[in-house]
């Protein structure tokens, strides 16, 4: 057992405990500093918008580039009916401070559908998405007053400062179907969201502006260079050459397709606007079963085409075609990922070999048009072949890729012996060869649990391809130990890490961590929370790792506790203290008023990550920052030294004054 101090804040700062911001002591794993942000069925606290409450159920959190996290909650609490008004979308800044930004069941108050549909309450639960710069978007579900099956479903945007609604079934006229009104909005998955905009799948009624039960579906996405605005990108039905709305795209061999299904669980978004999905064309002139799985690509000029096709030769491979790419029931969610550079990683399924679960083979089309085949099942030599490992691989999962072009996917190989080995691979942007991070058959090297002496990662693979992958090419994942090596036990054998192309793997928590909670209030972990699907940091999908090398994610501590926490990957970036700013390893960043501002952070220039005011480093400069100086440089604290000047004097007292007077 090992007891990792953490570092506090989020809704315990405005909590009876009234805790300070501790610093946090590596552990002989070099765990990485961690804040809580909130907490469950463990200790007095009250949630955002509620006073008095205290969540029970914290839902899966996901985190922007400055540190700011989104989340689903269901409390408890003075006034609070089970699944009548308990469950809400948080969202809290890096400093811990929250926000109840919708909740179901109330009426007339912050966060209450009826401020934008009167009459109307939330009733079930909320699907967010968090966009790197904060931008918000959520469905959600209305009861009440005039709500009924034809209306009960809208998207509502915003930020942290509060969502509004967007666009709502019912009411909102359709983009590219003249006449036509949105029925809903939930196809599987919710939107995806980017710096451009917000793109999903939605139904139409039918019977309203000539759609009907064959052309009632589409994908929208934001129209490129008009904020606000979506368009009409993919509807089954229309005639590719038409110069309708939501048609394919038209080739020299597939002169007038047509769309039969969507499957916009692959719809992903970049920054700035590229999008890619995948679909079924319609049986027709020269499209039938061989060839009827294509992906789509809206480039970033607007102009769609084709990444591949079922049946077409793979660019630069001689006899080697695309099989099926219709992934939906073998990939529960994802199966293409993208950046804003135009590359994409996408997966097919070989009919000829159709796997038990994953995919067949994994792909990388470069921004170029270069076709890099990273992995294919059954292959035992040469490209796809598992590096790193002898043998073939069984299964793999989707993959993920970065905004500089790094993929990373899992896969379990089968080898000459008879034995089963799981690992993980990235593949950079500058090779087409993948590179083997991690193997479950070894112990005490580069690619085996990091501080645990002769333990094993385990062979079953992360549910639903649970890694995450930033700017930097960092790596979280969350994968289990084996039961008996190293003296692991059942109560310790799930884990969550992380990989860094510097530093290669790191752990980031582990089943049996003590978390400590407050001044004499710790838990221990029990297991670590879900994650969906496989993302990017450009793909528009659930973000959880920022860039600023923080990860999001829940712990359990019994059936009815848990706690929401937020980890720092190791590395440089600016240190706050007090007054002072310098860039130095986050590991180093301990102590009273100090605050690691991320990975990569500055002190100078337009883009400094400290503020001489907030002395505190609390986030808000009040006059607790003045009393919190002056104790310092009468006491001769360093972090008083705001002149940077050596020594301290009168001067640094008049510099902070006049800073704290300003403000940040």
């Amino acid at each position: 057992m090992r007891v990792h101090d953490r570092i506090i804040s989020g809704v315990w700062a405005a909590a009876a405990f009234a805790l300070p911001i501790l610093g946090c002591a590596l552990t002989a794993e070099a765990m990485p500093p961690t804040r809580v942000v909130a907490a469950a069925g463990i200790g007095n606290s009250s949630t955002p918008g509620n006073f008095g409450g205290q969540f029970s159920v914290l839902g899966a959190p996901q985190l922007d580039n400055s540190g700011g996290l989104l989340v689903t909650c269901r409390f408890g609490g003075p006034g609070v009916a089970y699944a009548g008004n308990d469950l809400g979308l948080f969202h809290f800044n890096r400093y811990g401070v929250g926000k109840l930004l919708a909740r179901t069941g109330v009426s007339g108050v912050e966060g209450a559908a009826d401020l934008d549909v009167p009459g109307a309450t939330f009733s079930a639960t909320f699907f967010p998405r968090l966009r790197d710069n904060g931008g918000i978007a959520t469905v959600c579900f209305l009861a009440g007053s005039g709500v009924d099956g034809t209306n009960s479903t809208g998207y509502w945007t915003g930020s942290h400062d509060g969502v509004g609604l967007t666009v709502r079934s019912g009411s909102s006229a359709v983009p590219g179907v003249p006449g036509a009104q949105f029925n809903g909005f939930i196809t599987g998955f919710p939107c995806v969201l980017s710096a451009s905009g917000m793109a999903f799948g939605a139904q139409m009624a039918v019977g309203q502006g000539g759609v009907t039960i064959a052309d009632y579906q589409g994908i929208w996405a934001p129209r490129l260079g008009v904020s606000g605005s979506l368009d009409l990108i993919a509807r089954p039905g229309i005639i590719g050459g038409t110069g309708l709305f939501g048609s394919p795209p038209v080739t020299p061999t597939l002169l007038a397709p047509a769309y039969v299904t969507l499957n916009s669980r692959t719809l992903v978004l970049s920054a700035n606007g590229r999008l890619a999905f995948g679909a079924l064309l319609a049986p027709g002139v020269g499209v039938d079963a061989s060839n009827d799985s294509v992906i789509v690509e809206r480039g970033s000029n607007g102009v769609l085409g084709y990444v591949a096709r079922e049946g077409d030769a793979v660019p630069g491979m001689p006899g080697v075609v695309f099989k099926s790419l219709d992934v939906s029931a073998f990939v529960q969610a994802g199966g293409i990922s993208l950046n804003s550079a135009g590359d994409v990683a996408f997966c097919e399924i070989d009919g000829a070999d159709v796997p038990q679960t994953g995919v067949s083979r994994l792909w990388r089309r470069r921004a170029n048009g270069q076709m890099d085949l990273l992995a294919s099942r059954s292959t035992a030599i040469g490209t796809g072949a598992p590096v790193g490992i002898v043998g073939t691989f069984g299964t793999l999962e989707a993959p993920a890729i970065s905004s500089a072009g790094t993929v990373v996917f899992a896969g379990t190989v089968n080898t000459p012996a008879g034995m089963q080995v799981s690992g993980l691979w990235v593949c950079e942007s500058g090779t087409a060869t993948p590179r083997l991070i991690l193997r479950s058959d070894v112990a005490d090297t580069g690619r085996s649990p990091p501080g645990l002496p002769g333990a094993l990662f385990s062979t079953e693979l992360p549910p639903r391809g649970t890694y995450r992958i930033n700017a930097r090419g960092q790596i979280i994942f969350r994968w289990k130990l084996q039961e008996g090596p190293g003296g692991i036990t059942s109560s310790g054998t799930d884990g969550l890490w992380a990989y860094d192309p510097a530093l290669w793997l790191v752990g980031v928590a582990r089943a049996s961590d003590v978390v400590q909670l407050a001044p004499g209030v710790s838990a221990t972990v029990r297991s670590i929370g879900d994650f969906l699907g496989p993302s990017g940091d450009d793909d528009g999908r659930i973000r959880d790792l920022n860039d600023l090398g923080e990860a999001a994610y829940t712990v359990q501590f019994s059936d009815t506790s848990g706690a929401l926490l937020v980890s720092q990957l190791p590395g440089s970036g600016a240190c706050c203290r007090g007054g002072t700013c310098v860039v130095i390893a986050n590991s180093q960043c301990l102590g009273p008023y100090t605050r690691f501002a991320g990975l990569g952070t500055t002190c100078t220039g337009p883009t400094a990550a400290c503020c001489i005011a907030d002395f505190d480093q609390t986030g808000t400069i009040d006059s607790m920052d003045i009393f919190a100086y002056l104790e310092a440089w009468f006491s001769g604290n360093p972090a008083s030294d705001v002149d940077g000047a050596t020594g301290l004097s009168s001067d640094d007292v008049f510099r902070f004054l006049n800073a704290w007077f300003e403000g940040c």
